[in-house]
C-alpha cells in the first residue's frame, strides 16, 4: 500500500477534529496551508466538547471554545469574538454555546447586535440585558419570549426612580401600547398588578385626563411623584397627539390638575412640547396651533424666532407679525447679527403677507450702514431682493442677474417690485428686459409705424 501524504493526514485531522490536534501537527498545518485555510476549517463547527469524567457517574460532554482551538495553531490564527460571532452570522451558522460561554464578556454593542443584527433570541440574552441595568431591552426581550413575569419585573426597574422613568417612558409606552395607546398584549395574559408601578405608566398614557382627576387628584400626585413633571408631561401630549379630534379638553388644563411645576405650564409651552414630539406637519401640532391663534396674537413678544417659525409653517399667522418680524430685524441689524436678521428675513418673505412686508423689511436693510453686497451671500435671496429693489431697471438689463432674479425670486414678486419702483411709463420695458413680457416686434420694410 502506498504510503498516505502528511498533507492529506494533517487534511483529514483538521477536516475532522482540528481540536485534537498536537502542536507539532498544528505548526505545520499553518506552514502547509496558511492561516486563511486553518481558521475555514476550525470554523466549520460552532463548538467544540470533550469528554469529562466523573466519579459516581456516566462521563459528561463539556464545551472547548473555538476561540482556543484558534489558539492552538499560534497567535496568529486566533480571532476576536466579535469576528467569531459575525462568520457565524455570515453563514447563517447558530451556536448558543458560543454566545453563551462570553455572556458576560460581550460589549454592549455586540450584546445588541446578537439580538437585533444577528437574529438571536434566548432568555441568557434577556437576563443578561437585565444584570446590565439595560431594563428596557431585558423588557423587550421578555415580551417576546411571552416571559411575562419577568417583563413586568424589568418593566418596574425600569420606571423605579424619576430619573429612569424619564429615560425609559417613551421606549417602555412603545413596548406596552401600540400607535393608538392601546394595549399591545390580552391583559389576561400580562396580568398586570393593579397597585404597581407599570400599571399606573400605562394609565397616565391611556387616559391622562380620567389620571389627573379621579380620586381627589391622588393619583394625579402619584404620577408626578413616580415618574416625574416631564415624564407626565410628555404622557399627557402624546395622547393629545393620538385623540387631538376626541377630547376636547386643553392639554393645558389637564396638566394643570397634575399640580406642582405642571400648575404653571402655558399654551406656548404646549406648542412647544408637541413639536418636540413630532414634525411640525403633524395634524395634532397644526390643529392645537390654529385653535391658539388669539393667544399667539397677544403673545408674539415672548415668543422666540423658531416659535415663529413653526406657526407660519403651519400656516398659523397671528396679528401682528409682520410687525414683530421687521422690528427683531431691525434689533438684529443693529447688533450686526447678520444671520439672525436674514433668517427672520427670510421667514418674513416665505411665510407672512409678502406685499405688506416687503416695503417696511426693504427699507430697514437699506437704512444699515454696512455694505450689503459683501455682507450678504451673493446666493442669498435677500440680497437679489435687496438689489433689485435698489435699482430694478439696473438689475433687469444684467444678463447675470435678471435671469437669476426672475428664477430664485419668482416672476410675481419681480413683477410686484417693478410696478412699485420703476416710474410708470417705464414698467413695461422693465418687465420685459426680465422677459415677463413679449418684446416688441421691429417694424417690417415699408410698414408704417
Amino acid at each position: 500500500a502506498k504510503k498516505i501524504p502528511q498533507s492529506i493526514k494533517l487534511l483529514r485531522e483538521l477536516f475532522n477534529r482540528p481540536d485534537k490536534m498536537n502542536t507539532k501537527a498544528c505548526e505545520e498545518s499553518v506552514k502547509s496551508f496558511g492561516l486563511s485555510v486553518i481558521q475555514e476549517f476550525v470554523l466549520r463547527k460552532t463548538e467544540y466538547k470533550t469528554a469529562k469524567k466523573k466519579a459516581s457517574s456516566k462521563s459528561e460532554e463539556e464545551y472547548f471554545d473555538v476561540l482556543d482551538v484558534l489558539a492552538n495553531f499560534g497567535s496568529e490564527a486566533t480571532m476576536s469574538r466579535r469576528m467569531v460571532l459575525e462568520y457565524f452570522q455570515q453563514r447563517k451558522l447558530v451556536s448558543d454555546s458560543f454566545i453563551n460561554f462570553h455572556l458576560t464578556e460581550w460589549e454592549d454593542k455586540d450584546l445588541f447586535d446578537i439580538v437585533d443584527k444577528f437574529g438571536y433570541l434566548r432568555q441568557s440574552l434577556a437576563d443578561e440585558f437585565y444584570r446590565r441595568n439595560n431594563y428596557t431591552k431585558a423588557t423587550e426581550l421578555n415580551l417576546k419570549l411571552r416571559n411575562y413575569h419577568d417583563a413586568k419585573k424589568a418593566a418596574e426597574d425600569a420606571l423605579s426612580t424619576q430619573e429612569l422613568a424619564k429615560k425609559n417612558a417613551t421606549k417602555m409606552r412603545g413596548l406596552w401600547l401600540n400607535e393608538k395607546n392601546k394595549d399591545r398584549y390580552k391583559e389576561k395574559d400580562t396580568n398586570i398588578d393593579p397597585e404597581s408601578r407599570l400599571y399606573l405608566f400605562i394609565q397616565l398614557w391611556q387616559r391622562p385626563v380620567h389620571t389627573s382627576t379621579c380620586q381627589d387628584n391622588s393619583i394625579a400626585a402619584y404620577c408626578v411623584s413616580y415618574f416625574g413633571s416631564s415624564t407626565v408631561q410628555n404622557a399627557v401630549l402624546a395622547s393629545y397627539m393620538v385623540n387631538h379630534k376626541l377630547d376636547k379638553e386643553d392639554p393645558v388644563d389637564i396638566l394643570h390638575n397634575f399640580g406642582g411645576p405642571l400648575s404653571n405650564i402655558s399654551k406656548l409651552d404646549v406648542f412647544r412640547g408637541l413639536l418636540h414630539l413630532t414634525t411640525a406637519n403633524n395634524e395634532a401640532v397644526q390643529c392645537y396651533a390654529k385653535a391658539h391663534n388669539e393667544f399667539w396674537s397677544q403673545h408674539l413678544e415672548k415668543m422666540s424666532n423658531e416659535d415663529i417659525h413653526a406657526l407660519l409653517g403651519l400656516k398659523v399667522h397671528p396679528t401682528g407679525i409682520e410687525r414683530v418680524l421687521i422690528e427683531r430685524v431691525k434689533i438684529c441689524l443693529g447688533k450686526k447679527s447678520i444671520k439672525e436678521a436674514i433668517f427672520l428675513s427670510n421667514i418674513a418673505f416665505e411665510f407672512a403677507g409678502f406685499k405688506k412686508i416687503l416695503n417696511p423689511l426693504i427699507n430697514v436693510w437699506k437704512k444699515e450702514s454696512f455694505d450689503v453686497s459683501t455682507e450678504l451671500p451673493p446666493d442669498c435671496k435677500l440680497w437679489l431682493l435687496i438689489q433689485l429693489c435698489s435699482d430694478p431697471i439696473s438689475t433687469s438689463s444684467s444678463s447675470e442677474l435678471g435671469p437669476q432674479c426672475v428664477s430664485c425670486l419668482g416672476s410675481n414678486i419681480v413683477e410686484l417690485v417693478v410696478q412699485q419702483e420703476v416710474p410708470q411709463d417705464k414698467v413695461e420695458d422693465a418687465l420685459r428686459a426680465f422677459g415677463l413680457r413679449k418684446k416688441k416686434q421691429a417694424p417690417i420694410k415699408g410698414q408704417k409705424k
